[in-house]
Formats: structure tokens, C-alpha cells, sequence
């Protein structure tokens, strides 16, 4: 079982919906069991997309069952999701949520629970402050890093990094710690040559503090461009197949990556 979590102290960089679209790939596209433990307190934000998914199928199904017309956004819904049961047959990914901050009380529970599973992914809250959560932390295996492609805004996530950086070389002789690596990669990147000139130069200025960053083939930083329709509901979908919706974008590639990366591939 490998445990993962995109995190960042720094509020909008996606960890929440690249969490999402990581475990909707591992779970229709590779078949793995993926189990998401949303710990983000007090939004709780996966869980809360996924019980409003189920409320709108809920709602189509009722519609359908008394010959009422679909709005445009239920037709939406119930073409994708009818893609996926014909296609797949699979069972989407599961999510429990941790309510306390602490994680700590619940996360001993939930050990119990994530053997059933082959992937279990973290969305962790914001604050690293509680020394329980970075107990916790050292039990994943993997943690990826968004950031924005600017020194000023770039600051909290590479903080973010070091922090790990430093906690997992102090606690690298325990039995206790899994923590492999610690990646970071480049997220709202605008289509423009000046933006993609600072994302470039800090990349190269932070991998030779010793920062690392998930990569292509060529070397070049893998990032994700600026565009709305990784926010949009249905390419964020807990309950069904979103993989031909992202097929060929730049989020597509960084989870292939983040795949490849967990797999050793």
C-alpha cells in the first residue's frame, strides 16, 4: 500500500482537485483500490463535492424515472456517467473524512481500514503547525508540492518543501518513517513568455538549493497551465470516469508523472 498526499501551506494551488484527478486516474485508468482520507478541516472540500455528485445523480435518476426534462448541466452528468458504468463497471474511489485536527485519534482508525486498499491519498489542511500531523506525515511514502511559477507567491510552497526536507532527514532512522521523497511542481502558469521565463528561472535557482521537482524527459519542469476547466465540475468528478474529459491537457501529464513517479517507472 502506498500512502500520497499534494500539499502546500498556501491556499489555491489545487491540491484538492489534482487529489481528485489523481485518484479518479489510479482508480478507472490502472484499477488500483484508492481510498481519499479528506483531512482538510473545515471545508472538507472532497467529501462535499462527492455527496453533492450523489445528490445530482440522485436528482437525474428521479427526473428521468418521472419523464421530467434534464437541464443542460444534468444531461452533462448523466452522459459521463453512463460512459463509465457501461465502460468500466467500476466502482469509484472511496473517501472518508477526518474531522478533528489533530488527525492523530482518527488516523489510528483509519490504519486499520487503508489495508483494503492498494492507494490511499491525503488532502491535508492547510497549517503544518500540529506536531501530530507531521507525525503523520512521515508515514506517507510520497508528497508532491504545488507551486506558483513567482519567487513572491513561490516562497510558502518551497517552505513547505524544506520543512519535509528536514523532517524527513531527522527522522530518517525511524522505524516509523516510509517518507521516500518529496516533489515540486509548477501550477497556474499563464500563457505568456514572461511567466513561463520566471518559471524557468525558478526552477533553476531552487534545484540548486537541492529542491526537486517532478520533470519531463527533457529535463524541463512539468507544470500545469492556467485554465479554468481543471476547476469545473465534471473534470473534478468523484463518481465517474474523468480521464477522456483531461486526455492530452498539461494536468493529464503531471498525474502520469506523479504515476510514474510512485511506480519507479
Amino acid at each position: 500500500m502506498l500512502r500520497i498526499s499534494i500539499m502546500t501551506q498556501k491556499g489555491g494551488l489545487g491540491k484538492s482537485t489534482f487529489t481528485m484527478i489523481l485518484a479518479n486516474r489510479l482508480r478507472y485508468y490502472h484499477a488500483e483500490k484508492v481510498l481519499v482520507v479528506d483531512c482538510n478541516v473545515p471545508q472538507i472540500s472532497i467529501l462535499t463535492n462527492r455527496e453533492r455528485e450523489l445528490k445530482l445523480l440522485e436528482q437525474i435518476k428521479r427526473k428521468k424515472e418521472i419523464g421530467d426534462e434534464l437541464t443542460t448541466k444534468e444531461k452533462a452528468w448523466a452522459i459521463e456517467f453512463e460512459k463509465t458504468a457501461a465502460k468500466t463497471g467500476i466502482k469509484t474511489f472511496d473517501v472518508v473524512p477526518i474531522y478533528d485536527k489533530t488527525i492523530q485519534k482518527d488516523y489510528n482508525k483509519l490504519n486499520i481500514l487503508a489495508k483494503d486498499y492498494d492507494v490511499v491519498l491525503y488532502d491535508l489542511p492547510g497549517s503544518l503547525e500540529d506536531r501530530m500531523l507531521l507525525n503523520v506525515m512521515l508515514t506517507f511514502d510520497y508528497i508532491f508540492v504545488p507551486m506558483e511559477p513567482d519567487a513572491k507567491s513561490g516562497i510558502k510552497s518551497l517552505a513547505t518543501a524544506a520543512g519535509l526536507y528536514n523532517l524527513k532527514e531527522k527522522f530518517k532512522n525511524s522505524p516509523n518513517t516510509n517518507l521516500q521523497a518529496v516533489y515540486l511542481f509548477f501550477n497556474k502558469v499563464r500563457n505568456s513568455k514572461q511567466h513561463r521565463e520566471e518559471m524557468s528561472s525558478l526552477y533553476l535557482s531552487s534545484a540548486k538549493k537541492g529542491f526537486e521537482f517532478l520533470t519531463q524527459p527533457d529535463g524541463t519542469p512539468i507544470y500545469v497551465d492556467e485554465r479554468v476547466m481543471y476547476q469545473n465540475d465534471l473534470t473534478c468528478s468523484t463518481v465517474f470516469n474523468t480521464e477522456p474529459l483531461l486526455r492530452y491537457t498539461k494536468a493529464a501529464k503531471l498525474i502520469d508523472s506523479i504515476i510514474k513517479t510512485i511506480r519507479h517507472e
